[in-house]
């Protein structure tokens, strides 16, 4: 849903990284502190049942519902 879209955010690197579908590219913030922030542009409305974030490169997964 995200990939093409137009993601903003804090970063230290490239926040169209975070949605690019790739799994081995980097989004990260390379900050301390709890003010990260990362926007997507879904160009509509949608209804989202789950979010799911992969850590960079370990193949893990969190999903927040």
């Amino acid at each position: 849903m995200a990939i093409g879209k137009t993601a903003t955010g804090n970063f230290r690197w490239y926040p169209e990284d975070a949605i690019d579908g790739d799994l081995t590219t980097v989004a990260a913030s390379g900050q301390t502190g709890y003010d990260k922030w990362l926007t997507i542009d879904l160009q509509a409305t949608h209804y989202i049942s789950r979010v799911v974030i992969y850590n960079g490169g370990d193949g893990k997964s969190c999903t927040a519902v």
